[in-house]
């Protein structure tokens, strides 16, 4: 079969037609998509804007800095020692940042066992002049376990805070209370027997009391 040339180009003509105005449509539908969605982000409060260089630097996160500080522990113990969970504890780890001395600068306390299986205690951690956290105080006690920590301000006197630690040994429970001034470790309180500690105001003074 055969046509002639003015009907074939005829027909090519159409279908060129026919085509662009299927991609005019298509453009124009996805004009209106756009515009829809526009539409939706100014309806529904969106923002967009530029960040600065210095906002995109941000501090490690919290998980970075638990795994920096334990590697900063176990830097500094020895092959038969390692971290362990006092019991009782507020936000309970196996280590603790406060500023005990109240100088302004967190120090950093780490509670330890032996493999002994019978001596436990804590390392105390503070910064030095380039920034690099440096042991200033161990203590080695007897106990199965570490059953209490807290740091509070016992005679209430806005200056160095006080060091509760509680050991377990088969069953029953001492108390050591620590003072930790001027870089330097003093026990003010030890093996002071309890079952229950209870710390706090109870006689609506300003000084807190132990009651074991």
């Amino acid at each position: 079969m055969c046509y002639n040339k003015n009907y074939v180009n005829m027909r090519l003509f159409c279908a060129f037609v026919i085509l662009s105005e299927r991609q005019e449509e298509s453009l124009h539908n996805k004009s209106k998509l756009v515009i829809l969605v526009l539409l939706l982000l100014i309806l529904s409060g969106c923002r967009y804007e530029l960040l600065s260089p210095d906002s995109l630097i941000q501090a490690p996160s919290n998980t970075q800095e638990k795994v920096y500080l334990k590697q900063v522990i176990s830097d500094w113990l020895s092959n038969d020692e390692y971290l362990t969970v006092p019991l009782q504890m507020d936000n309970k780890m196996s280590y603790k940042t406060v500023d005990i001395d109240r100088d302004g600068e967190d120090e950093l306390v780490a509670f330890i066992k032996k493999d002994s299986g019978y001596e436990l205690g804590f390392v105390i951690f503070k910064k030095n002049a380039d920034d690099e956290w440096q042991p200033v105080d161990k203590t080695i006690l007897s106990g199965t376990s570490v059953d209490y920590f807290k740091v509070v301000d016992l005679d209430n006197d806005d200056e160095a805070q006080e060091m509760l630690f509680g050991v377990n040994i088969g069953g029953t429970k001492y108390l050591y209370i620590y003072r930790f001034t001027d870089g330097a470790l003093e026990c003010i309180g030890e093996d002071i027997q309890y079952d229950i500690l209870n710390i706090g105001s109870l006689d609506n003074t300003a000084d807190v009391q132990i009651v074991t």
